[in-house]
């Protein structure tokens, strides 16, 4: 089959995400709440970043990128049957930090408004 840059992004990012919600990855914890932001696929399709986002500790964030990482060939088989393409990209998980930005953003704003207010 073959699909476009951005339908073969399409199909990983909703097949990962379909995984996590059906708890078919069970070594991701239950209550870190792992949510799928984005993947960027290389040029050539042989590499897929992951961007996932995560409810938290910092006890929570190593948990999460290992059991994520560690599930990266049985998420790897259901993209192969659900792909059906000649190859599976390869897959590298990074948290994405731009919604921990984007709060640390809004605050530093806050604060400058509320200085400003005084």
């Amino acid at each position: 089959m073959s699909y476009t840059h951005s339908r073969l992004e399409e199909k990983v990012y909703k097949t990962i995400s379909m995984l996590l919600v059906s708890k078919k990855l069970y070594s991701v914890p239950e209550n870190a709440f792992v949510t799928i932001r984005r993947v960027e696929l290389s040029s050539d399709t042989k590499n897929a970043t992951v961007y996932y986002s995560f409810l938290g500790d910092e006890k929570m964030r190593a948990k999460v990128h290992n059991a994520l990482s560690s599930s990266s060939s049985i998420i790897q088989k259901s993209l192969a049957s659900a792909l059906q393409t000649k190859n599976t990209p390869k897959l590298l998980f990074k948290e994405d930090s731009l919604f921990e930005e984007l709060v640390h953003s809004r605050q530093i704003t806050e604060d400058i408004l509320k200085k400003n207010e005084e």
